[in-house]
């Protein structure tokens, strides 16, 4: 899998950054008024983020994640991500553009969004469940993560799997 998958930057003014030294001139440093780096989801262990924004931020924070999705998308092997989508707020409306994917292959998106209270914990369980036999049929102790299985596997590679949900809870 890709190391990292780029969704944003963060920026801050160098003033913020320096140290109490720094800011009363003891050290002299030639720095820009601010700094911008990339926001980075890097794996295996940090693939997971959590966006929480006023409801006037919605229509962004929506955006922000399906640019993620994309992006995982176009830096992963094809097929090796699959995603579970989850919007009771919206009824499916915040992933529609993600429903194509299904016109290919079904599994990429888990057969449609979902947005029924028991739709939605029968996915939950059904991704639980997988863990677990992923845990116990083929990682063991043999294998520290998903990603080192992968490696050795080749083309029984398993896909990566992301539960994507709008408006949560």
């Amino acid at each position: 899998p890709a190391p990292a998958v780029r969704f944003g930057s963060i920026s801050r003014d160098t003033d913020i950054l320096l140290d109490e030294q720094a800011a009363v001139g003891r050290c002299e440093l030639n720095l820009p008024a601010s700094l911008s780096v990339p926001a980075l989801l890097s794996g295996p262990d940090q693939r997971s983020f959590y966006l929480g924004t006023p409801p006037e931020q919605r229509p962004a924070a929506l955006a922000m994640m399906q640019s993620v999705m994309l992006r995982l998308l176009t830096t992963m092997p094809p097929g090796q991500v699959k995603f579970t989508l989850i919007d009771p707020i919206g009824l499916g409306e915040s992933f529609g553009g993600f429903m194509h994917l299904a016109d290919h292959e079904e599994s990429l998106v888990n057969g449609r969004v979902w947005s029924e209270p028991a739709h939605i914990d029968r996915r939950l369980t059904d991704l639980t469940d997988h863990m677990g036999q992923m845990i116990q049929k083929y990682l063991r102790n043999d294998y520290d993560s998903i990603d080192q299985y992968n490696e050795q596997a080749g083309e029984l590679a398993e896909p990566y799997r992301f539960l994507v949900a709008a408006d949560y809870p």
